[in-house]
């Protein structure tokens, strides 16, 4: 049994972690930031019962694989996720590197992405196989997202990231060293 739980955070704490993470990704992460606003609601994987939580990048004792199982779950229950996808992007590989397969790009950043399509622990895969842990960058998106990443190929333009940009219903980032979540929603 997990000593973690889903915390809220206020929204102004979580909207500036996350623009300071957007601001390092690709330009699918630019378009995200674009939506951003103060309806976001936000919550983090932290200790129960540890109050009010505060965001930064100091480690808390989290185990990395009890954060994923209950992001899963959190996932799994609190937003229709069947049929859309999850979008991880690389920070470290970028577009031409050798050995990459089955990766799609947006100008020279890498995005790996899989259907959500009821397997949760696929979903933790690819948030450890996608990123190396900060700045991550993870999107839920919407069905249609799924439509356009596997009409577009390997390589999406500007007018893909907008389009994935807008199907996007919450952004996940690494906070405490990279070893739990922050999870901000945008309203229905």
């Amino acid at each position: 049994m997990s000593n973690l739980d889903i915390m809220p955070v206020a929204s102004e704490v979580a909207l500036r972690w996350v623009r300071e993470s957007l601001d390092q990704g690709s330009m699918l992460s630019a378009r995200v930031a674009d939506r951003l606003s103060d309806g976001v609601e936000a919550s983090v994987i932290s200790p129960s019962g540890v109050g009010t939580v505060n965001i930064d990048g100091s480690s808390r004792g989290i185990n990395r694989r009890e954060a994923e199982v209950v992001l899963e779950r959190y996932l799994s229950v609190s937003r229709p996720v069947h049929d859309g996808v999850l979008i991880v992007e690389d920070d470290v590989a970028r577009a031409g590197d050798p050995e990459l397969a089955d990766v799609t790009s947006i100008a020279d950043r890498i995005i790996r992405w899989i259907p959500t399509d009821g397997e949760p622990e696929k979903w933790s895969t690819l948030l450890r196989v996608g990123a190396s842990g900060y700045p991550l960058n993870a999107f839920v998106c919407a069905p249609p997202a799924g439509d356009r990443l596997a009409g577009a190929g390997r390589r999406l333009t500007e007018a893909d990231a907008a389009t994935l940009a807008g199907c996007v219903t919450a952004v996940i980032n690494s906070v405490f060293d990279a070893e739990s979540f922050l999870i901000a929603s945008f309203p229905p």
